[in-house]
């Protein structure tokens, strides 16, 4: 929660009436210790117009204005003004034990602590934060760490301020040195697991993009790359070994990276849920978030690093929301890929909500707690990944359902050749040879012809062009195939014989009856009714289809030359068939007839 500047001192005042005194109680070391949290054992006085020095903090005119902290991870929220902390150590511990003060937030800009003894002298001074180069402090690490120093048996009195444009947050812990040394290598050992697991689903998606060829993992692993900056940022590692010597570049890196990420986080959004198919007006607001992101890195770089870093945080719940909204309404309409990538984001949002009470104090303080957001994160790329694999799984079922219903195709068509192997050797209908008093095919010459009164049938897809345009070559044939093996059949049932096929355009013709051709167009218009609630199923936009029937005289004959013929039809009934089929169009019927 952020509060102003004054909204916070009435908050600690208000909860100071709890307090009978406004001395925190001094801590006593002693060889038992090992670590302990000052958050509650701090006193805490605001400085709105960063005036104060440590003269006049220890001044008793200011020591009276000190208000007893009642959090546990001190927490102020963004704003101008720095902050006094002080706390009094006891030393009864063996001469040897060093002792360490770890300000756990890397992004603090400037980091002040003065030891005063029992005489009111500042014994000594160090200064850290962000705001200077990382070779500037004293102990190499990426936190602040403090070496206290306090005097064997007696009570040392420590004032820390701290100031930053980013959140104003403090997790104070003190440590013996070997208990620091023990914590250290456990976070190290989660740090390394954290970002060995980012870094293996970069290099999985990374290596699958080029075999698959699909958009999606491109985008997958740039957000991956921007997420796992963006963590070694949150962690004070990037600023220790990426980036050490540039202050400028790390103290707007954070909103810049967050941003980064979030966008391409969205661009792997879009084409993996189809969204501008399966969610059009999610579709919109993904694009308008994204846009917000670019605006964000934009202030970033060039603009009020303070306002990016308020943004940054508004943003990224407003992606949130909307992908897990977008990721909900694609699953309800039977996306199926969908449900990993949702329960992908529930599982990353519930380790925000775990790290983010665990920082106000409302759940246990604990390694867990605190790596919440980076736990969720690193099982959210192994769901997303699942997600992906699981979604090129549907493909490939499509595919080889599409290769079966190719195969079965095939496998009658060569069925058809085998029993016509002994009549034809040209790709000649049947109907050809009796129409032209042709006992066999090899008696028909180029130049034979017969004149016969006919119904000529032409149906074409409506928008094929487009929508061809949409689907690889292998997709354009599978559906054209699918929708043929179902017209063929109401055509041959009806008494008709296709002439050709001319792309996704079929010329059929019925020699005896016209109302054949109109029984014919009636029951492809069925059919198509029929194929478009399978592409409904199937995720797919529905298609139409135009029809034009004519009947008149038409001359039938063979065309070509000797070593390559075809059976035609020709005549301007065919042409007045062909026309009344575009003519559809305008008419907005589906079927024309003269």
């Amino acid at each position: 929660m952020l509060f102003p500047g004054s909204a916070r001192l009435v908050l600690l005042l208000g909860l100071s009436i709890f307090s009978s005194i406004h001395a925190a109680a001094e801590i006593e070391l002693n060889d038992d210790l090992k670590n302990t949290n000052l958050g509650l054992s701090v006193d805490i006085i605001e400085d709105k117009e960063k005036s104060y020095q440590v003269e006049d903090i220890i001044s008793e005119r200011l020591k009276k204005k000190f208000e007893p902290s009642h959090m546990e991870n001190l927490n102020m929220g963004y704003g101008k003004q720095a902050y006094w902390m002080h706390f009094s150590l006891k030393n009864l511990s063996n001469p040897e034990k060093k002792w360490l003060l770890e300000v756990a937030n890397p992004h603090l800009d400037k980091v002040q602590l003065f030891a005063v003894n029992q005489k009111g002298r500042v014994i000594f001074t160090e200064t850290e934060g962000d705001s200077f180069l990382f070779s500037h402090r004293k102990i190499p690490h990426r936190f602040f760490v403090f070496d206290l120093k306090p005097g064997l048996g007696r009570v040392t009195d420590y004032y820390l301020r701290i100031e930053s444009t980013s959140k104003l947050q403090a997790p104070l812990t003190l440590y013996a040195d070997s208990d620091f040394a023990r914590k250290e290598r456990v976070e190290q050992l989660l740090l390394g697991l954290n970002y060995g697991i980012i870094l293996v689903m970069f290099l999985y998606n990374l290596f699958l993009f080029p075999a698959l060829k699909d958009r999606s993992y491109l985008y997958y692993v740039t957000f991956i790359a921007g997420y796992l900056v963006l963590q070694m940022f949150l962690n004070g590692i990037a600023y220790e070994y990426l980036w050490p010597g540039s202050p400028w570049w790390n103290n707007r890196s954070g909103p810049f990276l967050g941003s980064f990420a979030v966008f391409w986080a969205l661009k792997f959004t879009q084409p993996f849920l189809a969204t501008k198919r399966n969610a059009p007006r999610m579709h919109w607001v993904l694009y308008g978030i994204m846009g917000m992101n670019v605006i964000v890195m934009l202030i970033a770089l060039f603009g009020n690093v303070r306002l990016a870093y308020r943004l940054s945080v508004a943003v990224p719940l407003l992606f949130v929301v909307a992908t897990l909204a977008t990721g909900i309404i694609v699953w309800k309409n039977g996306f199926r890929a969908a449900r990993y990538f949702t329960l992908a984001w529930v599982v990353f949002l519930l380790g925000i909500v775990i790290y983010t009470l665990s920082m106000f104090a409302v759940i246990p303080n604990n390694t867990i707690t605190n790596y919440g957001m980076q736990i969720g994160a690193s099982i959210e790329m192994v769901m997303l990944s699942f997600a992906l694999a699981d979604r090129i799984n549907i493909i490939e079922i499509e595919k080889e359902e599409a290769q079966k219903e190719l195969i079965r195709t095939q496998r009658d068509s060569l069925e058809i050749q085998r029993k016509m192997a002994q009549s034809f050797s040209r790709f000649v209908p049947m109907q050809f040879l009796k129409f032209l008093d042709k006992k066999d095919i090899v008696d028909i010459e180029l130049g034979d012809s017969v004149q016969k009164e006919m119904t000529v049938l032409f149906s074409d897809i409506r928008s094929f062009t487009s929508l061809s345009e949409s689907m690889t070559p292998q997709e354009n044939i599978n559906f054209l195939n699918s929708y043929l093996r179902r017209i063929n059949p109401v055509i041959r049932d009806n008494n008709g014989f296709i002439d050709k096929f001319i792309g996704d355009a079929i010329m059929a013709l019925f020699p005896d009856s016209p109302d054949d051709a109109i029984a014919a167009g009636i029951a492809m218009m069925r059919e198509v009714a029929l194929y478009n609630k399978h592409r409904k199923n199937q995720g797919y936009d529905p298609i139409r289809i135009g029809i034009g029937i004519n009947t008149g005289n038409l001359m039938m004959g063979t065309i070509g030359d000797k070593e390559r013929m075809e059976g035609t039809v020709i005549a301007d009934a065919v042409n007045l068939a062909s026309r009344l089929q575009g003519l559809t169009k305008i008419a907005h019927s589906n079927i024309l007839i003269s």
